[in-house]
């Protein structure tokens, strides 16, 4: 039997019990049920909710602001998103198209799209080598933006160059300064005929040395007036029609024999031999540095 001392301690032992479990448990009952934090992300025309949302950023600079909020308090913070655009326009080349041959005035045509908008369109007119060919003085020919086809052109003079092979590319800029390629586009130019002057008969003797005379003019469909076109650039070459392997002149320009010359700025000449055995020659007309045909044309001799 406990004596009267002993209870008064036990007494006093459950009594401090209670007050400090009394003073904790709604301490322990609050870690365990935390409050709900919540993230509202808010910006001009836009909104979004949670700790790290995905969303998508208009182009330029946007402030956004983040409000935190556990239901009984709140704070607010702001920052600036910039938003810029790396990535170069799509470009086409539309007109020409490829290995087309052109004549007379021409307008090169070319598509470009860009996310952020195509702000100015070039052309360059360049000779084949590499990739993007090599320049000849037509870079950065500035396109107009047609409104109605959303298309860009350009309106070109094939006549100020040559007939020859060319290729054209396309470079569109965007507003934040992105540069955009197509691929370059081949065509050709065929402005030039050639016109057949002297021997036009088969009254030519075999075996002579005799002047082959020819015109270079402008076609008549491009310039009624058949301006002449002076080339000093071209290679004469002659062969027996029925046997084209076998080269039997080349003729360049200069001031031998077998050059050829230009006379009064309205013939081209060179002298040829001729066989002793009758027969029909074939005379191409080439442009050396593009090693593309102007034209051609043939004369018999007779004995």
């Amino acid at each position: 039997m406990k004596s009267r001392k002993q209870l008064a301690i036990t007494v006093g032992i459950l009594v401090m019990v209670a007050i400090v479990l009394g003073t904790l448990l709604p301490l322990l009952v609050f870690a365990e049920v935390p409050q709900r934090i919540n993230y509202g992300w808010t910006w001009a025309g836009g909104s979004a909710s949670g700790v790290s949302p995905s969303v998508v950023m208009p182009m330029g600079t946007t402030v956004v602001t983040l409000e935190v909020s556990d239901g009984a308090l709140t704070d607010t913070d702001t920052v600036s998103i910039t938003v810029q655009d790396t990535t170069p326009p799509a470009v086409t080349v539309e007109f020409p198209t490829a290995n087309l041959a052109l004549q007379d005035g021409v307008t090169l045509t070319a598509s470009a799209s860009d996310l952020s908008g195509v702000s100015a369109l070039y052309f360059y007119v360049r000779e084949p080598g590499g990739a993007q060919g090599n320049p000849i003085g037509y870079e950065n020919l500035s396109a107009t933006l047609n409104g109605d086809t959303g298309k860009w052109e350009y309106g070109f003079d094939t006549l100020k160059l040559p007939d020859g092979y060319y290729l054209v590319l396309a470079k569109a800029v965007d507003t934040y300064n992105n540069e955009g390629w197509s691929a370059a586009v081949p065509f050709s130019i065929r402005n030039w005929a050639v016109i057949q002057l002297l021997p036009s008969t088969p009254n030519n003797k075999a075996g002579r040395t005799m002047p082959v005379k020819f015109s270079l003019r402008v076609k008549a469909s491009v310039d009624p007036a058949q301006p002449f076109v002076y080339n000093e650039n071209l290679t004469i070459k002659i062969y027996a029609t029925s046997n084209p392997g076998v080269i039997l002149q080349t003729s360049t320009f200069g001031t031998r024999a077998r050059n050829y010359r230009i006379e009064n700025n309205t013939l081209y000449i060179t002298n040829f031999q001729t066989s002793n055995v009758p027969m029909q020659y074939t005379v191409e007309i080439w442009r050396t540095d593009e090693n593309s045909l102007v034209g051609g044309f043939a004369f018999q001799t007779v004995k």
